[in-house]
């Protein structure tokens, strides 16, 4: 195989490296969190943490009115058991009761405010519950298939690696220090293809003896413009096909395919 044909692959293989990479570090990231999830627990621990504090609030309030109550009895007890004779102290003792039944009032009052949200957060609670589970339930099938997912990704990484490591090696030193100097300098793109006589990269016309001359030497050219290599469409793998191909990763092969041969292999 010629150089020129070998760097054109390279130059395939690592663009789909780096599409491997990308998508193995998304489907990771993805796998190692679910937002959803994380904020449905920390909602259910906020909305908790808040029934804790009412349940505290409840005990206080039933320890204050417990006492009120038994000081309210104690106080009814003196008005009428005749142990209070003088009638300005039997005056001070009913201001005192008629204080005391109020705020008796006033702390029952906030236990049933208290009650009323301690209902609603329950309702809360109960809704937030059903959603995480949902969600939980949910994020076990996507998790089995980003596992799955990563499987073949990192199978296709393999894959992708060899066959960069069998071309490296396929190419004369020279070529391929050129070939990476190039890689670095174009964003990752060192070799492109002419089509309809314009460079798919810079999309500049390439004048026509050039066009010929690429598709007959092995020797490098490069496009005027952007100055990358100038290399032919690779032709599909199979069955003698002479159409041009992409580069197509399954289970276990790599190889450059035709749309229809694509297609009759998926």
């Amino acid at each position: 195989m010629s150089q020129i044909n070998i760097l054109a692959k390279l130059q395939h293989y690592d663009i789909a490296l780096v599409n491997i990479e990308n998508k193995l570090k998304t489907r990771r990231e993805r796998l190692e969190q679910n937002e959803t999830l994380a904020a449905l627990k920390q909602q259910l621990e906020e909305f908790l943490e808040e029934k804790k504090n009412f349940e505290n609030q409840t005990r206080e309030l039933e320890i204050t009115t417990s006492q009120l109550i038994e000081r309210i009895s104690k106080e009814n007890s003196q008005l009428y058991d005749g142990s209070i004779s003088n009638v300005e102290a039997l005056e001070t003792l009913q201001t005192e009761i008629k204080n005391h039944k109020k705020m008796l009032s006033d702390f029952e009052d906030k236990e049933l405010a208290i009650l009323s949200l301690t209902e609603e957060l329950d309702e809360k609670i109960s809704t937030v519950r059903q959603a995480k589970q949902n969600e939980q339930d949910s994020w076990e099938e996507i998790s089995q298939e980003l596992i799955a997912e990563i499987g073949l990704l990192e199978n296709h990484l393999i894959l992708a690696q060899e066959q960069i490591e069998i071309s490296s090696e396929e190419l004369e030193s020279d070529t391929i220090t050129n070939y990476k100097n190039l890689l670095e300098r174009k964003a990752g793109i060192a070799v492109t293809h002419i089509q309809g006589n314009i460079c798919i990269q810079c999309r500049i016309s390439i004048p026509d003896a050039l066009n010929r001359r690429i598709s007959n030497s092995d020797v490098l050219n490069y496009c005027p413009n952007c100055k990358r290599i100038l290399a032919p469409q690779l032709i599909c793998a199979k069955d003698n096909c002479t159409e041009s191909a992409t580069l197509q990763i399954n289970h276990e092969d790599i190889e450059f395919l035709c749309g229809q041969h694509k297609t009759l292999t998926e």
